[in-house]
């Protein structure tokens, strides 16, 4: 699944993962029209693979970032994510300090929005509390902080370990130099500076809450504790001067390319292991010149990878960027890129960039061992022009309404971060009636492991689940008239080990195979009993199992018809291993189930999901899936000597053309072999969902516009002619539901990029400005009847 925006948004106070793993891009098959996977590379919102309450996670993805910003972007404020307004002046320069209480006001030193997730946390400033005086950090031994604990209502936790408390010399450096661990409220943690790094200038004290009952932390104390020797070294240091900032002289320039200095642009300790990172404020390279971060659509950048020894590392895509909202947001960024190579620039847009805001940091991590530099050699900022969605609103009837006579629904996919997006909104609320949501309704979403473990008491105990983004985005398809296609209850790929783990920790037994049913059977019961509960009739279908036919020989049992993958990627598919290779069976009988409890058989259909499913050499996947649904359909007596039918429909992912190159798109053999997949689903008494629809195209021209537009006339009226030729012969057109995912152009993407690869830069109905194409043109005329 390639998602056109990437999510999500960023949230004041974030939790910082120890480990960061996307989902590997599978290798293209020889035949170029294969799609290795549908699902986005894009790293799942998780927590830490281990966060014990009491401790803090043992490996922190960063080594270190600038000390200080670029010399042509001086920072106007103390880079940290909630520094008191005003510093305590409690230090008096003429006398020792020692244990008085720096902090006049704690409601300074909390949290101002609640914390929402294990390990997040605030920074706050004590270098500025110590230097402001005339000392140096160096003339004290130890910092002794108290702290309260306090849960959503902010009442005080007492007698309970919630938090990590860590000194470090760096504002975005969470690993600290010294740290206390299993911290309660009114204890006092003392922390000693022995360690303190040499050369360094700064302070910070960083608070992190342990577990997700902790809402907000109240420093109520910080004492120092000075060495035998200390005087103030110089006098108590003046405010910094804030320099003007320029005006721009008019509307913002096309694009900004700001000088930076390349050696502040690099890690100063190389990376061990992946998933390191480093942040820099590359906001502030424009707003220094007078702009607003939103006065631009994208970001230009070009990066240099090196080894241990700074040598160059080329043709290899060993780098994540992301655009986040502040300096400590690990896991939900505005936009993402993996697959970053030395030299080559690549773009990342700013279409979802939240109104309102004007900060803009760049996270870098290293997806690959060998990386252990990436170093920033520049950063543009350009402004494309104005997404506009006027003109596909007001001169076009709605798509939804015009396929309602062929009986589809006619739908799109988003993600959370999209919905701030006006435009974007506005669009899909106009033309569409259904949609999917990228990857918030996934597992490894919902599933929150250090509350899991909180909780766990025997091997009945239930896994935590975590609606709240997912609640927001329902919640917002109800208001705009959107039915959904829920999107995945059981899906191997980037599925939480942990989940199958005993007391699910990270490295503890994995459980049975009778309790792994238990859970995937509570899993699915709690989930689709939510939603419909919460937010009835707005789930129109569930995807019960998704990508569970393999591709290639030696990735299924060779005796098996159904083809049911033991490895993806050469990784263990944690279902089938720990479950049995009946695991898709079972989760339909269990939503099956499910959906019976709560009276919803007429309400919610029940879809088995996959990629390639048009795809007939080689293994023969199309037939496979076959296989697959009439064994599920047939795994369950109804008691009269039938059976049950689980299984309501096929969802046929459809990336179309060459994967990753122009070669093999837009060819009319694939029409071919779609309409003879939806044929053969049909003839086993399903229904047919096209989801994930995404035409490759990887050339802009007017020349290949017009191809795009024509092959796309050509795939949408053999969606209609199929059900139009059914309602002829009495019966229900098999197609109920049609999904276009490839819906915008994003002509920045870098070759290494998924999105690049799965979808196409060009693949879109609209352009990047949501301007219609040749290609909405002709879906247009073909759902008109014109």
């Amino acid at each position: 699944m390639a998602p056109s925006v990437t999510p999500s948004a960023a949230v004041q106070s974030t939790s910082q993962p120890a480990t960061e793993k996307p989902q590997e891009t599978v290798k293209p098959s020889e035949t170029p029209a294969l799609t290795p996977s549908s699902e986005p590379d894009i790293t799942p919102t998780t927590e830490p693979s281990k966060a014990p309450v009491t401790a803090a996670p043992t490996k922190a993805p960063v080594t270190a970032a600038p000390t200080k910003a670029p010399e042509t972007a001086a920072p106007t404020k103390a880079p940290v994510t909630a520094a008191p307004t005003k510093a305590p002046e409690t230090i008096s320069p003429s006398a020792k300090p020692s244990k008085g209480n720096l902090i006049e006001d704690s409601s300074q030193y909390t949290n101002k929005e609640a914390y929402t997730k294990a390990w997040s946390g605030n920074v706050y400033d004590l270098g500025t509390l110590i230097t402001k005086q005339g000392y140096n950090i160096a003339d004290f031994e130890k910092v002794t902080v108290v702290i309260e604990l306090l849960d959503a209502e902010k009442n005080v936790i007492e007698n309970k370990s919630g938090s990590s408390i860590k000194l470090t010399a760096k504002p975005n450096d969470w690993t600290g130099f010294v740290h206390a661990d299993g911290v309660k409220s009114g204890q006092k943690s003392e922390l000693k500076l022995e360690n303190y790094p040499n050369g360094e200038s700064e302070l910070y004290l960083v608070v992190q809450n342990a577990n997700t009952e902790v809402n907000y932390i109240r420093v109520t104390s910080i004492t120092l504790e000075a060495s035998q020797t200390a005087e103030p070294t110089s006098t108590p240091a003046a405010e910094p001067t804030k320099a003007p900032v320029a005006e721009p002289t008019g509307t913002p320039v096309a694009k900004v390319e700001p000088a930076i200095n390349t050696s502040e642009f690099i890690n100063a300790n190389a990376y061990t292991g992946t998933w390191n990172g480093s942040f820099y404020n590359i906001g502030k390279l424009v707003t220094d010149k007078g702009y607003k971060v939103s006065d631009f659509t994208d970001v230009i950048l070009t990066f240099q990878l090196y080894d241990a020894d700074k040598k160059l590392i080329e043709n290899t895509g060993g780098a994540t960027a992301k655009l986040v909202k502040t300096n400590n947001d690990w896991s939900e960024p505005i936009v993402q890129v993996h697959g970053v190579q030395s030299g080559k620039p690549f773009g990342m847009s700013l279409e979802t960039y939240p109104s309102g805001l004007d900060t803009l940091y760049l996270l870098i991590q290293n997806s690959n061992a060998d990386v252990k530099y990436v170093q920033v050699s520049s950063v543009i900022f350009e402004n494309n022009g104005k997404k506009d969605a006027t003109e596909v609103t007001t001169n076009y009837q709605s798509l939804a309404s015009l396929a309602e006579q062929y009986g589809f629904k006619f739908g799109t996919n988003i993600s959370s971060q999209a919905l701030s997006n006006k435009e974007l909104t506005k669009l899909i609320k106009y033309h569409f009636n259904s949609t999917t949501f990228s990857n918030e309704m996934k597992a490894y979403s919902l599933l929150r492991q250090s509350t899991s473990q909180s909780n766990y008491k025997n091997e009945q105990s239930t896994a935590s689940i975590d609606f709240t983004t997912a609640d927001k985005m329902v919640e917002y398809a109800r208001a705009n008239g959107l039915q959904i296609r829920g999107h995945v209850l059981t899906w191997d790929a980037d599925m939480c080990d942990w989940f199958f783990r005993e007391g699910y920790t990270t490295d503890g037994a994995y459980v049975s195979a009778d309790v792994m049913k238990y859970r995937l059977q509570k899993y699915i019961e709690e989930v689709m009993t939510h939603f419909e509960k919460k937010y009835p009739g707005v789930i129109y279908c569930w995807d019960v199992v998704n990508e569970a036919v393999a591709d290639n020989n030696g990735e299924f049992a060779a005796d098996d018809v159904r083809h049911v993958r033991t490895v993806r990627s050469g990784k263990t598919n944690l279902f089938y291993n720990h479950i049995g290779k009946d695991y898709v069976e079972l989760a339909f009988k269990y939503a099956y189930e499910t959906r019976k409890t709560l009276g919803a058989e007429d309400r919610i259909k029940l879809f088995y999901n996959d990629y390639n499913t048009f795809m007939t050499y080689g293994t023969n996947k199309r037939d496979a899936i076959v296989e697959l649904v009439k064994s599920v359909n047939s795994s369950v007596s109804d008691g009269q000597g039938g059976h049950l039918k689980l299984c309501d429909g096929i969802g046929m992912q459809s990336y179309i053309g060459g994967y990753g190159q122009q070669s093999g798109c837009m060819n009319d053999n694939d029409i071919t072999a779609v309409k003879n997949a939806i044929e053969k689903f049909a003839s086993i008494g399903v229904e047919v969902h096209v989801t994930e629809l995404a035409v490759r195209n990887y050339e802009r021209s007017d020349e290949r516009e017009a191809e795009h537009g024509a092959f796309y006339k050509k795939l949408m009226q053999t969606y209609v002619d199929i059900n139009k030729e059914a309602k002829a012969k009495g019966k229900t057109g098999p197609i109920t539901s049609l999904s276009i995912w490839g819906l915008f152009d994003a002509p920045y993407l870098a070759e290494t990029d998924y999105s690049y690869k799965m979808n196409g830069p060009y693949c879109g109905l609209f352009t990047e400005l949501y301007q219609p194409k040749e290609a909405f043109k002709e879906v247009y005329k073909v759902l008109s009847g014109e």
